[in-house]
């Protein structure tokens, strides 16, 4: 008998989601900064902005997670990287425990983050923000193990050779067009400009990687995921001929051959690897070199 399962989210998947929040508010922040503000420039910005203006730059990005919250229960990264806020109990959250979920914000900032090692200090991987709400964040409930690449791998793999290249980019787009500014403003506003350049579109890929390479271990077989969620249809584990390990530099995966003569992947990961043997092994599935 197959039950559901409630497993905390580990801090990788939510160091991912809070990747893609992140950069949704940087790209809040930087609209909204530049409508007030009419500058791309970050001197003439601070010289131009009062504090009314600061307090709506803030606020844009913060009450689109609230509205967010409120209304999807979920921040869009907990979305891509399939999380849900539980009360601590393990029902489901109500409108108080999301609301409150921001509180910690300013003990991480207070404490230069050094809060944000409490995930790996407690069995349920809370963060201060799930204590000052009375909530945790668990993998989305459903049968089977989710088994997908490490989005936070990914973005590192993606950000590490695109970081000089966008300061490069940066650099010479302000230089050639900085209206008579100063090399000193132009390469602070290229390293600004890389820094977010970088981050959004790591971000980006890490989440479209994650997103259309997961799969599910049913028990009653493997189901697939695409562009727009899970396909409906499951692949039995009947179907399934042989597997084979496919031990590439970056992303290793499982070829999976179906007796149609078919194949799909599923992702290798350190931490998954063994359970998605065992589990393959366990249905019927043999292993070829």
């Amino acid at each position: 008998m197959y039950r559901v399962r409630i497993t905390s989210a580990c801090p990788k998947a939510r160091l991912a989601a809070w990747l893609i929040d992140a950069g949704i508010s940087v790209a809040l922040l930087t609209v909204t900064a530049v409508q007030l503000s009419g500058t791309w420039t970050i001197e003439a910005f601070f010289l131009q902005t009062n504090y009314q203006q600061l307090g709506l730059i803030v606020g844009a990005p913060l009450l689109f997670h609230l509205l967010f919250l409120g209304l999807c229960e979920r921040t869009p990264g907990m979305i891509a990287l399939e999380l849900q806020i539980l009360q601590d109990d393990g029902e489901i959250a109500t409108l108080s425990n999301l609301m409150r979920r921001p509180l910690g914000l300013p003990f991480i900032l207070a404490t230069g983050g050094l809060v944000a090692i409490l995930p790996w200090l407690n069995e349920q991987r809370r963060t201060i923000g799930d204590y000052l709400s009375g909530s945790r964040v668990v993998e989305s409930l459903a049968l089977g193990d989710r088994i997908s690449y490490d989005a936070w791998r990914i973005f590192k793999r993606v950000a590490k050779p695109m970081a000089p290249v966008s300061l490069a980019f940066c650099l010479v787009l302000f230089l050639l067009h900085g209206r008579g500014g100063s090399n000193k403003d132009a390469l602070l506003n290229a390293v600004v400009g890389a820094a977010m350049v970088t981050m959004l579109v790591a971000t980006l890929i890490a989440a479209i990687k994650v997103k259309v390479t997961r799969v599910r271990l049913s028990p009653k077989g493997i189901q697939r995921a695409g562009w727009l969620g899970w396909s409906k249809k499951m692949i039995a584990w009947s179907e399934i001929s042989y597997a084979r390990p496919v031990l590439t530099q970056w992303f290793p995966y499982f070829e999976v051959h179906r007796r149609n003569h078919r194949q799909f992947r599923v992702p290798m990961e350190m931490d998954s690897a063994n359970l998605t043997a065992r589990t393959l092994v366990a249905n019927g599935v043999r292993f070829e070199a």
